[in-house]
């Protein structure tokens, strides 16, 4: 419980921070999502395959998505998708960084697919873009 107050205090305090540089200019749609389904089923649910693309000059330290009422009955390596929360959100790649250029990818199975959408990122100098 005290850890997740002094994150979460981490986080709105590196939201204030005002820097400048090639990383200030980085809109929420510089973040690129593709999926399509692979082709697999698990337990009978069309495995979908989901795909970030930064396409930001500059790494994200901390991606966060819209995903409330997701649901999968394939397990996803919590390194990879965490949560989600009950507000209905899920930090992608736990905090570690997805370079520029780069692209990221988990997969997930259910009857349809989710539309994740970005609700905030964070970039390696503190900035935080919401």
């Amino acid at each position: 419980m005290v850890a997740s107050f002094k994150f979460s205090i981490a986080i709105v305090l590196s939201c204030l921070i005002i820097s400048k540089g090639l990383c200030q200019d980085c809109p929420l749609n510089k973040i690129k999502i593709f999926q399509f389904a692979s082709g697999r089923f698990i337990q009978g649910k069309t495995e979908w395959v989901v795909f970030l693309i930064n396409t930001c000059k500059c790494a994200l330290q901390y991606i966060e998505l819209n995903c409330k009422g997701f649901q999968t009955v394939e397990k996803i390596d919590e390194a990879v998708l965490l949560g989600p929360t009950g507000s209905g959100r899920c930090l992608f790649l736990n905090r570690n960084q997805l370079i520029k250029q780069n692209i990221g990818q988990f997969a997930y199975a259910f009857d349809t697919e989710y539309n994740f959408t970005v609700r905030d990122i964070l970039l390696p100098n503190g900035t935080c873009i919401s």
